[in-house]
């Protein structure tokens, strides 16, 4: 059954959006098609179903998508590839009736083809897109990608969403010192505009990560992978090894670790290729594809990162995390001081370099950009010392058994 993602809006902030595609199959099927169902039948006014692959995009699907809008012919591109996007993207050449008028290119983004990456996310990542765009992207406080259409259909597990094709992108994970600025003040805006909110609690917001993965087999399939590639002895590599029989527990008693005081929308994916910093000023920020409710100093952490070489991230962490706050604090968020920050952002940044040092074992990616992103975390995990917090870690579990047996 196709999920419905303009129903129900989640709070009043929702912005109105036009019917989905499951409103239009209640049309449908309360007199506007035939009696076998929906059929091949078109709802006036109505989106089309989402497709799931390239091959199903036909002239009148888009002209569906663009809301009646004629296109006569349509070429596609796929673009992106080897850039560790977790889907599918395609920039579309249209053509168009006379009289009709549209623009001259766009993005169609597409579920994942890789078996991998999809078993580690959870099923419902595309929807939490589509939903975002419908429901919550016009209350980001931040300018966003224009969207004519998304939509998602669960029964088949796909989703489409076709985007403005944004001038101005530069493929590349190395942020100038603009584009970071430019990028610390949009996260605070957009964080702290959902600062505590409770749409945070809906089910649709909660983990991304699909909780019935095997973690154990993650990190041991991300550890081969680094010994293949001759990072056996990594300093984050050892510290993985310590690690491997825990991230399982740790996932399951999360109270094992230190709390954290910040809460909001996070991005989930915030590096130098989901956004654009346009030469009118305008940051926009795009696929929204593993938004979650949590840390919002990932998205922080993440950034430095992965769009920053190891000297960037040393010498601008600072200055950035200022900036950060200082946009937090001009969008509302009191009560919570530097201090607090810089534990959230440790804690963010801990949980980044599991994460980005699993993403060679998922992600069909350039090897330069593996390499790339291995001697980012590996600077990062010797800043952090790694192997001491890991060791500990295991301590600490160690000594919640004994005290578990002891009480039993």
């Amino acid at each position: 059954m196709h999920t419905n993602v303009s129903a129900n809006p989640v709070n009043a902030m929702a912005t109105p959006m036009p019917p989905s595609f499951e409103d239009c199959i209640a049309q449908a099927r309360a007199g506007h098609a035939g009696a076998d169902g929906v059929g091949d039948q078109q709802v006036p006014g109505c989106p089309p179903a989402p497709i799931d692959d390239i091959a199903a995009l036909t002239p009148a699907w888009l002209t569906a998508a663009l809301g009646g809008t004629q296109v006569v012919t349509v070429a596609s591109t796929r673009i992106g590839v080897g850039e560790g996007f977790a889907s599918r993207l395609y920039r579309l050449r249209p053509t168009y009736a006379a009289g009709h008028a549209g623009p001259a290119t766009l993005v169609l983004k597409l579920q994942t083809d890789n078996a991998e990456l999809r078993k580690v996310l959870n099923p419902d990542v595309a929807y939490r897109e589509a939903r975002f765009y419908r429901d919550l992207s016009g209350d980001v406080a931040q300018p966003m990608t224009r969207v004519p259409y998304a939509d998602f259909d669960a029964e088949r597990g796909c989703f489409s969403i076709l985007m403005e094709d944004l001038p101005g992108i530069r493929f590349g994970f190395e942020a100038t010192t603009a584009e970071s600025a430019a990028a610390m003040r949009a996260l605070g805006a957009i964080h702290g505009r959902f600062w505590g909110h409770p749409v945070l609690a809906e089910p649709w917001l909660q983990p991304v990560a699909n909780t019935d993965i095997d973690l154990h087999w993650l990190v041991g399939h991300a550890i081969a992978a680094a010994e293949a590639a001759g990072h056996g002895a990594s300093h984050l590599t050892r510290a993985m090894r310590v690690l491997r029989p825990l991230v399982a527990r740790v996932a399951r008693e999360p109270g094992m670790l230190p709390p954290v005081r910040a809460h909001s929308l996070c991005h989930g994916d915030f590096h130098r290729n989901n956004s654009v910093l346009q030469d009118d000023g305008r940051f926009v920020v795009f696929d929204w594809q593993v938004l979650e409710a949590g840390n919002p100093l990932r998205d922080v952490a993440y950034w430095m990162l992965t769009s920053l070489t190891a000297g960037q991230r040393r010498a601008q962490q600072a200055s950035l995390l200022r900036t950060y706050h200082a946009a937090l604090q001009a969008a509302g968020v009191r009560d919570y001081g530097r201090a607090a920050l810089q534990r959230d952002f440790r804690s963010g940044m801990l949980e980044n370099l599991v994460r980005v040092y699993c993403i060679p074992a998922l992600v069909q990616a350039d090897p330069g950009l593996l390499e790339l992103l291995r001697g980012r975390v590996e600077a990062a995990s010797q800043d952090m010392h790694t192997i001491a917090i890991a060791h500990l870690l295991r301590a600490v579990v160690r000594l919640r058994d004994a005290w578990r047996r002891l009480a039993a």
